[in-house]
């Protein structure tokens, strides 16, 4: 249910944030990991968070609505108005007529400090959207980064896999021509390396898949190259607060 989740808003975040990301090319510089031999996790989850427009919009949000609290918990600007006569200019019968106003509205007691407090709270929750955006974005570039190490890995072992079926189909071959295997070794070993092949077919489609994934986090082409995940992966460990996924 979780991975559905994130699914879900990873749909969100990629078709809704302001920019097409299919087909288009990335409009947020060159590739983030030029001259990286292995992609690594803490890397993708920021390039995920410095590249997507969703994420930047929500900053400006929070950064504008924490300006809103001292601009609506003042005072109106006073208004300085001045009026005239029109018939009094150049009359012999009346004084020049004027009037100079300055006005100053003063709301009723308590409303100014009422609307500072909901300016405050609205950009209190304004920044726990951004945070919580900024986690979503994280944990999907993780995920998929898990996903990608293991289909890796997987075709690596599938292909050493492939490799010991071939020996052996060799070898069932060879004894069974000699006259010291039956006749079903060497058929049972076809078998086995046509499923060895259908199975590189179904992980090959998947690594596709999940490369246009990461690249749609990116904002980039689905067809753009990125990195083989590392051969191993780090121990997880707790990040710091202000590192690798914070401000």
């Amino acid at each position: 249910m979780k991975r559905l989740a994130y699914i879900c808003v990873f749909y969100i975040l990629t078709t809704l944030g302001g920019v097409a990301v299919w087909g288009q090319p990335s409009q947020t510089g060159s590739d983030p990991f030029a001259g990286e031999d292995r992609l690594q996790r803490d890397a993708l989850v920021r390039a995920v968070l410095d590249r997507n427009p969703s994420l930047e919009a929500a900053l400006r949000g929070w950064e504008a609505a924490r300006q809103r609290e001292p601009e609506v918990s003042s005072l109106d600007d006073p208004v300085l108005s001045y009026g005239f006569a029109p018939l009094s200019i150049g009359s012999d019968n009346v004084r020049y007529g004027q009037r100079i106003q300055l006005t100053q509205r003063f709301p009723y007691p308590g409303r100014l400090g009422l609307r500072g407090e909901i300016a405050r709270a609205e950009a209190e929750a304004a920044g726990y959207d951004y945070q919580a955006m900024r986690l979503q974005l994280a944990t999907m570039a993780s995920l998929l980064f898990d996903d990608y190490y293991f289909v890796q890995r997987s075709l690596e072992i599938n292909a050493e896999h492939g490799q010991l079926l071939g020996e052996f189909q060799r070898i069932a071959t060879v004894r069974y021509t000699a006259g010291l295997g039956a006749q079903q070794d060497p058929i049972q070993a076809e078998v086995e390396a046509a499923h060895v092949l259908h199975q590189d077919i179904i992980l090959q489609t998947n690594r596709g898949i999940l490369v246009a994934q990461i690249n749609a986090l990116l904002h980039r082409l689905p067809t753009e190259h990125l990195p083989p995940p590392p051969m191993a992966l780090d121990p997880p460990r707790a990040p710091r607060e202000e590192e690798p996924y914070s401000d």
